[in-house]
């Protein structure tokens, strides 16, 4: 820490040291407002500092190669969190940062990682004698190349200048219900385009774009009704799983490169051999293309062979492998429980046990589980249950060591093939998962009496 510190001061021996990171040089620290902006003030106060003309750029030339921006309450799965913290990392100049899993493919993570390219590539905040509009900031490369950050509508391009005109290194957009781009561009996981790209967007939220065309897939969602925005989506071999928001009614347009057997919209199964259905919103519609597992009543259903992976706000994050299954005795009850360790993000960010499953054609169906804790300091867990991606449960568990049993009926869904998740979040704080790990115990579907 001596040692960095006293280089840093022989290179800018004005820079201002200080703060909770005290090795760190900070150009925007408390005294700006913007390293708590996260973590204090309300909404309206977020919005604001997080404006492309309130961090100025002129921080950026002022402390050279050390501006870092490091917020107490790093943003992991808030996406609107992340998007107002990549506004002032975009024109500061500051270092990438980002704290999650080694093994995180988050598109945001991505974005960090395409800024980290940059400097890694010798990239840093420049200051152009003609500055362009509607560009925020620019980076210069070793060889004179100028990347520039544009900002139309809320949203955030970057830019590296060519001789052949702007390419876009990527992008972080909001306020659109569809991405326009003048070459092709994707979404990681998106299971939405039309010829032109991105489609089905929700105007509230934000995504990350990168340039590229989308990969081949089974099938792909081509036409949607207007403001009917993909809420969730999850793809597999065996199905793919699209959850639509939105009101009233419209036809929803597909093409599958291997048709799918069925299809399922508002518990009717249809023939596979159509490219579109009319549906009334919000709607799920889930596309199999190979026949659902059967299950008997009362067997224990086979979680580690289900499908486990990170789920944000409706979206596959990535997949998890099979954690440790057992027979646990807690507090003098004894189940076999099926362990699982939430992500960061709180609600709305989970960790996802997905079944695909044919539900006895029965509507005194139920399924009863029991939620398992090994206890700990924390803040809790939820525990989730959806099909076809909607909470149709929801439990909040203390961290107390025990087994809660119960049963969440299922006769809505008697008789159908669906998606059955067992998902659990890290609770309100959103960022605490200390002894936060969980346990689905003893999991089977029954008949209750």
């Amino acid at each position: 820490m001596v040692a960095a510190e006293s280089a840093i001061r022989a290179k800018v021996p004005d820079a201002s040291i200080g703060g909770e990171f005290w090795t760190e040089v900070n150009a925007p620290r408390e005294d700006f407002g913007l390293t708590t902006f996260l973590a204090w003030g309300d909404d309206a106060h977020k919005q604001w500092i997080s404006r492309a003309e309130q961090p100025h750029p002129l921080l950026s030339y002022l402390f050279s190669d050390y501006c870092i921006y490091w917020p107490h309450q790093i943003p992991i799965r808030d996406t609107k969190r992340f998007h107002q913290d990549q506004n002032i990392n975009e024109v500061i100049g500051a270092i990438p940062v980002w704290e999650a899993s080694p093994d995180d493919r988050a598109s945001e993570a991505r974005v960090v990682l395409e800024r980290a390219k940059l400097w890694a590539q010798g990239f840093r905040p420049a200051f152009p004698r003609h500055w362009k509009s509607p560009a925020v900031s620019y980076l210069r490369g070793p060889k004179g190349r100028l990347v520039k950050y544009v900002r139309r509508g809320g949203s955030s391009y970057c830019y590296e200048e060519t001789a052949r005109g702007d390419r876009l290194r990527y992008a972080r957009i909001t306020g659109q219900s569809r991405a326009r781009a003048a070459s092709p561009v994707t979404i990681d996981g998106w299971v939405a385009y039309d010829h032109q790209g991105p489609i089905g967007l929700n105007p509230d939220n934000w995504y990350c774009l990168f340039p590229g065309a989308p990969p081949a897939t089974d099938l792909t969602i081509t036409q949607l009704p207007p403001a009917v925005w993909i809420k969730g989506a999850r793809r597999t071999d065996r199905y793919v799983l699209v959850e639509l928001e939105g009101k009233g009614s419209g036809t929803v347009g597909w093409r599958a490169r291997r048709k799918p057997a069925s299809v399922w919209a508002a518990a009717i199964r249809h023939a596979g051999n159509e490219d579109k259905i009319t549906v009334n919103l919000p709607a799920a519609l889930l596309f199999a293309f190979q026949s659902p597992q059967a299950v008997s009543p009362a067997a224990l259903l086979p979680l580690a062979k289900w499908r486990h992976q990170k789920i944000s706000n409706g979206q596959v994050v990535t997949q998890d492998a099979p954690r440790s299954e057992a027979t646990r005795e807690l507090n003098g009850q004894t189940r076999h429980g099926y362990m699982v360790n939430p992500p960061l993000g709180g609600p709305g960010s989970e960790h996802s046990i997905d079944g695909f499953i044919r539900l006895p054609n029965n509507p005194k169906i139920a399924l009863k589980t029991s939620l398992g804790r090994l206890g700990g300091a924390g803040d809790g867990v939820n525990f989730v249950v959806r099909v076809n991606g909607e909470e149709i449960w929801r439990r909040f568990s203390e961290s107390k060591a025990g087994w809660e049993d119960v049963a969440i009926p299922l006769g809505a869904f008697a008789g159908q093939d669906v998606v059955l998740s067992l998902a659990v979040d890290c609770g309100p704080g959103g960022f605490n998962t200390s002894n936060d790990e969980s346990l689905w115990g003893d999991a089977q579907i029954v008949v209750s009496e």
